[in-house]
């Protein structure tokens, strides 16, 4: 069975305090993982940071809010979610490897 898609609105403080900004390195730790086993397809976040928006890759709803306390941030973020039925993006695409 294929997995639903996304999207997650997350508004963060205009103006967080240092209990939010130390937790922003391993924040991106789970990002990061997110992102190589394919769970997440998309971060974005804006100039001023106070807002993000991931696309994910999950079977409810349930199993994006269970992914999302996950963050070390969650306490601080506000989010909506949105379940897609198209999202449609560029994919990178890399040269074939020569063996010269």
């Amino acid at each position: 069975m294929l997995m639903k898609e996304y999207m997650v609105d997350i508004r963060l403080p205009s103006s967080p305090g240092m209990d939010v900004l130390i937790k922003y390195p391993d924040y991106r730790v789970i990002i990061n993982f997110l992102l190589s086993i394919g769970r997440l397809a998309s971060y974005s976040s804006s100039f001023d940071r106070s807002r993000l928006w991931i696309t994910l890759q999950a079977d409810s709803k349930f199993e994006v809010v269970k992914l999302l306390k996950k963050f070390p941030i969650y306490a601080s973020m506000k989010y909506e979610i949105h379940q897609l039925t198209l999202n449609e993006h560029t994919k990178v695409l890399l040269p074939p490897v020569s063996d010269n």
